[in-house]
Order: structure tokens, then C-alpha cells, then sequence
């Protein structure tokens, strides 16, 4: 089975949701079936047909037209600028077509006519744009209230064309239609290595993505000082790659260490006792509760931490209110025997049922129906 892999972004280095599903699905193909991976960049990846998505100012102008044409979303353009025609014919007949997100859909369907596709979605776009609207202000706003009544309708249509459609959590059913499956990303499995946490309270990501810097905001702005007016000796670990300046200018203040870019996350992680996440926006931010509770981090967060992880939700820290999880945080703190017994039994959960072999089996099996059919 030949199988052709589409995506905007090479998956390394890992710290988007798209590179990383991208990486989670080339290892999910691996053995399986005969994987290309058509990128931009074109980077080599092991035991991989790696056909380069070639820049062609060309064929963002035709999409910049077929945009302002069609009322297209205008952040689909970021998917746009690259031949993937050429990309496309360069791969030869494949069985199956796996294209990640929708704004990257909407170049590559014309040339994917006769091929069954599987549209990764991760996500709704619209439903990202409308948090994006939400935490804007002024002309922001307005552009991400646009963009997002108009990518619903174009996520609609794009499912409907597709053969099967994927996505992160069952949520985004009602957009994509009764042909979505949902596999959540699995994380990798490490070994425990408890050699002691060093930092009471941690948070991660992309840190210049707008939801994780929101975050970051809440967190310094509103967490962290009532924290440490109850527990005046507390330590926190901010860390990610791309921090703003601002962010950077916390490390040494505070009890505040910043890392950036961060590396050997599990490691790292292990030197965590609680995950703290102040989170109000971002789609899929239940990836960075995975990898705590990976590391048998606790973790105390908002409502949004915890989305499409029901167990881990019943086991870990839930608060709406973002002033409240410091509270959260100290008693916890205050008793080790809790935090412990908590981290141990959310690392259960996420072995037994979010282990990542079992999401790449799963994708394995959505190429393997489409096939067959």
C-alpha cells in the first residue's frame, strides 16, 4: 500500500501540533505501508520518500486569487505558497492521500480528484479562530471573527469531500460530520526516574503561540503571586521554544526559572511536581496534560487543560476560575502524600490508555479501511 503524506510543515522540530502529528503518523506507516512525505524544505527522514513542496510564487498568487474568487479564509494562504501539483504528480499513483489540517486541503484536493483521502483535520480552524477573536482586541478581533465565519462552512465542505476525516477529540464531530474518527496524540513512554522535583509548578509549550502566551499572562500576572503569598519559597518552571522578550525577562525573578528553547523534555519534566495551566484559548492544549501526566506531574488547570480527557480530568486539578488554581496549587504542596499518590495514578491513565503505539495503530487502521474500500 502506497501512502502519501501532505503537510504545510516538515515535522521536526516538533513543536506544533501539526509537526508533531505528522511525525506521529510517518511512524504509524512505518512497516505498514510504503510512506512519501510531500513537505516543504524536503529534509530528510529515515526510511522515508521525502518529495520537496517547492516555493512558487506562481501558486500563492493563483491562491490569493481563487481566495478573494471564492471567500476563502485568508490564513489558508499560509498553506498556499508552495507547487503542490508538482509535489503531487512527483509521488505517482498512491493508494490513499493523508492531508493534514484543512487549510492545506483546500490547495492539494484539485490534484487528489481520483485519490481516497484522509483529511487530519487535529482541530476545527474556526473554532480556533473564534478563541483567537475572543482574546483580540480592535482590527484583531474583527479579522478573526471573519475568518472564522468563513472557515466553517469550508470545513464542512472540505469533509464532506473527503473520504474520512480525523481529528483530536470527539468535540469536533458536529463540524466534520459522522465520518470523523477521533484518535487523540499519544505520548511516548520513559522511564520514571524519580530523582527528585526540583520546581513545584511548570508550564510549557510554544510560548509564542497566542493561547500558551495568554497563559503565561495569567499565570505571572494572577497565579503565581497568590502562590507565593501562600507558599513564599515556591518555584516555577516556564519553558518552550520562540519565548517572547517579555517572557525571558521573568527568569531569576520570582522564583521563576525560563527555559527556552527547551530541551529533553521528559527529563525536565521529571523535576516537575504540578503542572499549573491557566489556560483560556488553543484547541489542543490536552497535549501538554498528557505529557505531564506522562511524567507524573499533577496537574491543576482550567476546564480547556483537560479537554477530550475525561480520566485524567476525574484524577487531576479541575478550576474554572483562573484565580483559584493557586489555591489548588498550595494544597497540593501541602500534602506530598496526595501528590505523589495524584502524579502516579494520571501516569496509569495515560500508559494504559493513551500510550502513543496505540494512536499510531489506530491511524494505521483509518488508511488501511480507505484503502480497502
Amino acid at each position: 500500500m502506497n501512502v502519501l503524506l501532505l503537510a504545510a510543515r516538515p515535522p521536526l522540530p516538533p513543536h506544533t501540533g501539526d509537526r508533531l502529528r505528522l511525525g506521529i503518523w510517518i511512524e504509524a506507516l512505518r512497516g505498514r505501508a510504503n510512506g512519501l512525505v510531500a513537505v516543504p524544505g524536503g529534509a530528510a527522514i529515515e526510511g522515508v520518500t521525502v518529495i520537496r513542496a517547492r516555493l512558487s510564487i506562481a501558486s500563492f498568487i493563483a491562491a490569493a486569487i481563487r481566495v478573494a474568487k471564492e471567500g476563502l479564509p485568508l490564513h489558508t494562504l499560509i498553506s498556499a505558497p508552495w507547487n503542490w501539483d508538482a509535489a503531487i504528480a512527483a509521488a505517482g499513483p498512491v493508494d490513499v492521500a493523508v492531508v493534514l489540517l484543512s487549510r492545506t486541503y483546500v490547495w492539494v484536493a484539485p490534484s487528489l480528484r481520483d485519490t481516497p483521502v484522509v483529511l487530519d483535520a487535529i482541530d476545527s480552524l474556526a473554532a480556533n479562530a473564534e478563541e483567537r477573536a475572543r482574546s483580540s482586541r480592535g482590527i484583531a478581533r474583527i479579522f478573526w471573527k471573519f475568518e472564522a465565519k468563513r472557515m466553517l462552512p469550508l470545513e464542512k465542505k472540505l469533509a464532506a469531500r473527503a473520504t474520512a476525516v480525523v481529528t483530536v477529540s470527539e468535540n469536533e464531530t458536529a463540524i466534520f460530520g459522522a465520518k470523523t474518527t477521533a484518535i487523540p496524540i499519544g505520548v511516548e513512554l520513559h522511564d520514571v526516574e524519580e530523582t527528585g522535583r526540583d520546581f513545584d509548578a511548570g508550564f510549557w509549550g510554544r510560548l509564542a503561540y497566542f493561547a500558551n502566551e495568554d497563559a503565561v499572562r495569567q499565570l505571572v500576572d494572577v497565579v503565581w503571586p497568590r502562590l507565593l503569598s501562600l507558599r513564599p519559597h515556591s518555584t516555577l518552571l516556564i519553558a518552550g521554544s520562540e519565548a517572547p522578550t517579555w517572557v525571558r525577562r521573568l527568569d531569576g525573578t520570582r522564583g521563576i526559572t525560563v527555559l527556552s528553547p527547551m530541551t529533553d523534555r521528559p527529563r525536565l519534566l521529571r523535576r516537575v511536581k504540578i503542572a499549573l495551566f491557566p489556560l483560556r484559548f488553543g484547541t489542543g492544549q490536552s497535549t501538554k496534560t498528557l505529557e505531564a501526566a506522562e511524567a507524573s506531574c499533577t496537574v491543576v488547570g482550567t476546564p480547556l487543560a483537560f479537554r477530550a480527557l475525561p480520566r485524567l480530568a476525574a484524577e487531576g486539578v479541575v478550576e474554572s476560575d483562573v484565580a483559584k488554581l493557586a489555591d489548588r496549587a498550595a494544597e497540593l504542596l501541602a500534602d506530598g502524600e496526595r501528590l505523589t499518590r495524584t502524579g502516579k495514578r494520571m501516569r496509569e491513565i495515560v500508559a494504559r490508555e493513551h500510550n502513543i503505539g496505540r494512536c499510531r495503530e489506530e491511524l494505521a487502521n483509518v488508511v488501511t479501511q480507505v484503502a480497502v474500500r
